[in-house]
């Protein structure tokens, strides 16, 4: 297997907001610290940008996997969860038909919401995972989910499918961990991925992708190389319908392998130099609209906090701002290191903010015209895509 070959020097963004939950208070103890360093570089041989690996971020995140916590859009009672989990059914059987009820592995089930999906669909299922809530969900649904972390953990047999949603972005040696999955595939079984779509971040310099759980920031041409760099050929790779999501499709190919580091690939370190810069233009433009709010006085607020932690953090700026969603699941609560709770849309009614950073790039427009339409008086709204274009 190649070596992989880091590109430095890397980006450091300083200590950035460690979010794996939301608290009910804030300052709530955690097992973990509330800021950790946080830094690009890039793989030359797979033309993937990466977080550094920093073994006490790597320590902290084998703390909060085995936690009783489960975060993500797929799991019972999420708003979001119907949407995002119809257009990923959509695609598995798009690759895979129920009939004869091939066997199904997912790596990373959280709260077991796929797999009663595709178990009522006609699939045989089994998950690893090793959350408690895994566990009490699975006794719950009634589905064999085996607790500890995947290789070290595999199925009994070989199955039909190996699939994994949000889970190949949190894996220090993605190629290895793929590579692994011949050994449980049975004969002509199919490999299904979904990641988040980290093209346009990487396009335009965009932060708001940081949290410290991904350690792997895709995009189409090195999710491919990724996956070929295991020893499968992929059969589709496409943008998911809903929110920001690449599918990938795969089967063993024993005459794929990874190319050399030639001098074309190595090359691509270009894409890196050109994302950094773009960076540093995004923080300086943010810096600019935060200057523009406190000269008016009012705290300005971010409406979808998650995207917005990474920009606040790398300017040491965690209060005297406003935190706004639309998910009713996180609504008063707090991200660790901000004393700011979530408010949502009919608290931006009720008490206006005047300056409002829309921090989305698949939903920004609509939620900007949403406020626009909506709060009086009229707040200035400057959208994550304005400010990176």
């Amino acid at each position: 297997m190649q070596a992989r070959r880091y590109y430095h020097p890397p980006l450091r963004l300083g200590d950035i907001a460690f979010y794996w939950r939301m608290s009910d208070l804030p300052g709530r103890p955690s097992p973990v610290p509330d800021f950790l360093p946080f830094a690009f570089t890039f793989d030359a041989t797979l033309g993937l940008i990466v977080q550094e690996r920093n073994p006490r971020v790597l320590e902290c995140l084998e703390t909060i996997y085995r936690e009783d916590w489960n975060v993500g859009y797929l799991q019972e009672g999420h708003a979001l969860a119907e949407a995002y989990g119809n257009d990923v059914i959509g695609f598995i059987e798009s690759v895979l038909d129920p009939a004869g009820a091939p066997r199904v592995l997912e790596i990373g089930c959280g709260g077991g919401y796929l797999l009663s999906y595709l178990r009522r669909r006609g699939f045989r299922v089994v998950g690893i995972d090793p959350s408690p809530v895994a566990a009490r969900e699975a006794a719950r649904l009634e589905i064999e989910v085996m607790p500890g972390f995947y290789p070290t953990v595999r199925p009994d047999a070989r199955v039909d499918a190996v699939f994994h949603y949000d889970v190949l972005e949190h894996v220090a040696d993605p190629v290895a961990f793929l590579a692994a999955h011949h050994h449980d595939l049975a004969a002509g079984g199919v490999l299904l991925i979904a990641v988040p779509d980290a093209t346009e971040s990487i396009a335009l310099g965009d932060i708001s992708m940081v949290i410290h759980e991904h350690l792997n920031f895709f995009d189409r041409d090195s999710l491919r190389r990724t996956v070929e760099a295991a020893g499968f050929r992929v059969l589709a790779l496409e943008k998911g319908g809903y929110g920001g999501v690449l599918y990938c499709a795969a089967v063993a190919d024993p005459t794929q392998h990874a190319a050399p580091p030639d001098a074309a690939a190595l090359a691509d370190t270009e894409k890196f130099d050109r994302f950094c810069e773009r960076v540093e233009r995004a923080v300086r433009r943010f810096t600019a609209f935060l200057q523009r709010a406190d000269e008016a006085a009012d705290a300005p607020g971010f409406y979808v906090p998650l995207r917005a932690i990474a920009y606040l953090s790398t300017l040491g700026r965690t209060d005297g701002i406003r935190f706004f969603d639309d998910d009713p699941g996180i609504h008063g609560r707090y991200f660790d290191g901000f004393p700011v709770p979530v408010e949502n849309f009919t608290d931006l009614q009720v008490r206006p903010a005047s300056h409002i950073f829309v921090t989305s790039t698949a939903f920004g427009d609509r939620l900007k015209e949403k406020v626009l339409q909506g709060v009086e008086p009229q707040p200035e709204v400057l959208t994550l895509t304005e400010l990176l274009r």
